[in-house]
């Protein structure tokens, strides 16, 4: 974690002067005399060096913030696989976890005579509308006996 802290803290830097160096840089229309003032003959760098300076620096500072992201979120990475619950399988967690199987055996069995129960009584139930329906066609075919016949006339 201490590696971590320290590319951060150099991340944070980097990005800084990054910043500050593309502030400080010059547009292609603009003259040098705009970034560093009327007399840029003078500068530190020269007339024509500071450009060229400034963004090889800018491109190596860049560089270097994308490799350490990398790094970074590499070391993030293999910091949050060794804390994920499922990569201890077999591990002493899931040994103290013990289920007692006859506790299970008997909760299934209670479900499955539950399930039988119910579906008896679906089936009494369907004997009993059955019976029903056949008392009302015997009493239908009883009425049609007494009925006298319907008598068809042609047109």
């Amino acid at each position: 974690m201490l590696l971590y802290q320290i590319l951060l803290v150099l991340l944070m830097l980097i990005s800084i002067v990054m910043i500050a160096l593309i502030l400080i840089q010059h547009g292609k229309g603009a003259s040098l005399g705009a970034s560093f003032g009327a007399g840029a003959s003078n500068t530190v760098f020269g007339s024509a060096g500071s450009g060229n300076f400034l963004s090889h620096t800018t491109a190596v500072l860049a560089g270097l913030f994308f490799v350490i992201s990398l790094i970074l979120g590499a070391i993030y990475n293999d910091a949050m696989k060794t804390s994920e619950d499922f990569s201890k399988i077999g591990d002493e967690e899931t040994t103290e976890k013990t289920v007692d199987t006859s506790a299970v055996k008997s909760d299934n069995n209670k479900a499955q005579e539950k399930s039988e129960a119910a579906s008896a009584k679906d089936e009494v139930k369907s004997a009993a509308e059955d019976k029903k329906e056949v008392k009302k066609d015997e009493k239908k075919a009883e009425e049609k006996k007494d009925a006298p016949a319907d008598v068809v006339i042609p047109h």
